[in-house]
């Protein structure tokens, strides 16, 4: 049987523009994913992704509708073959926020998304929309106790719903994601929690790389704001640090050798290897062996420094790890 965590997970993925919210069961980055709108109408949002959910499992795991031509998860990577069957219960156990209009201050290159927080009755209207679906789910057990958000609307310590959020989220695990350009103490006081977790993409390990790929030149008050995240923290494991490798910007042995001290001095053990999800289904051969040529050799250099290596399955399919590890002994 074959099926992704996404499914089994009933991962709530709520995304879009603020005035075209859609929740997806999907974190692949594929074409056409399985999607529902948000609807004004809590319940209905509810039984439209369960359905969805359903509909998914009859067509692809029992097969009840064979025609699977067009049936944009049949190619998806993230698929693996399991040996118990699938989750069937309505409960969501992941949820993930990135929802626009959200602000953030960084000019990362390889994001897509339009970080501008538009102050205006519709805004209000679908932020409202948004946090009471997110209380009935929640009253209605929709959404499990144990569940894990991950918080990804822009970002959060300057986002005007910030107080919302926290609020929302104060009773569950949650994973904050920022830039880590600002100190903030409600993200420091969650970290004493250690179900809470921090993730930030630093991307490089010189001041150089990261002017260059976030547009601002404040890399040491960023590993300075980190540093102290740290502090709070219960564990260090609280803190994930991710570097989405990027062909000619931060393939080198600077960044790398950068970044490995940055965890070294922190004592994390672990560093999330990631890709430009955009680019995940590209055709260009010539980028793609660039890419996992510098992953395998990233990697290489972490495992010889004692930190793990977490090429993350969200990126790379089970095909690309398994040639990422054979480059390795090269």
């Amino acid at each position: 049987m074959y099926y992704c965590d996404s499914l089994n997970n009933s991962e709530f993925n709520i995304t879009g523009n603020i005035n075209n919210i859609f929740i997806k069961l999907c974190v692949a980055g594929i074409k056409n994913p399985p999607v529902v709108k948000l609807n004004v109408n809590p319940q209905k949002t509810f039984d439209d992704f369960f359905n969805l959910k359903n509909k998914c499992i009859e067509k692809f795991i029992f097969h009840k509708n064979n025609d699977l031509k067009n049936f944009s998860c049949i190619d998806c990577y993230r698929k693996t073959e399991r040996d118990n069957l699938i989750n069937l219960d309505n409960n969501i156990k992941h949820i993930n926020i990135n929802i626009h209009s959200s602000p953030c201050q960084c000019k990362c290159i390889y994001c897509q998304n339009v970080y501008n927080f538009n102050d205006n009755e519709e805004t209000k209207k679908w932020y409202n929309v948004f946090f009471e679906t997110m209380l009935y789910g929640i009253k209605k057990q929709y959404i499990s106790k144990d569940c894990m958000w991950r918080l990804d609307a822009g970002e959060i310590t300057i986002h005007p719903y910030k107080k919302e959020f926290f609020n929302l989220l104060k009773d569950f695990k949650t994973r904050y994601y920022t830039n880590g350009f600002i100190f903030d103490n409600d993200i420091a006081n969650a970290l004493k929690n250690i179900n809470n977790e921090l993730s930030i993409s630093i991307d490089c390990g010189t001041s150089l790389s990261w002017e260059k790929i976030k547009g601002f030149n404040n890399f040491d008050n960023v590993k300075k704001h980190i540093s102290k995240y740290i502090q709070h923290c219960i564990n260090t494991q609280q803190i994930h640090i991710k570097y989405i490798v990027l062909p000619e910007y931060n393939n080198n042995l600077d960044d790398y050798i950068g970044i490995i001290n940055f965890l070294k001095e922190n004592n994390i053990k672990e560093l999330q290897i990631a890709r430009d999800i955009h680019l995940r289904y590209t055709k260009d051969i010539k980028y793609k062996n660039s890419l996992l040529t510098s992953v395998s050799q990233l990697s290489k250099i972490c495992k010889s420094s004692n930190i793990y290596p977490d090429i993350m399955n969200k990126f790379f399919s089970k095909e690309e790890k398994d040639y990422i590890k054979i480059k390795e002994l090269n």
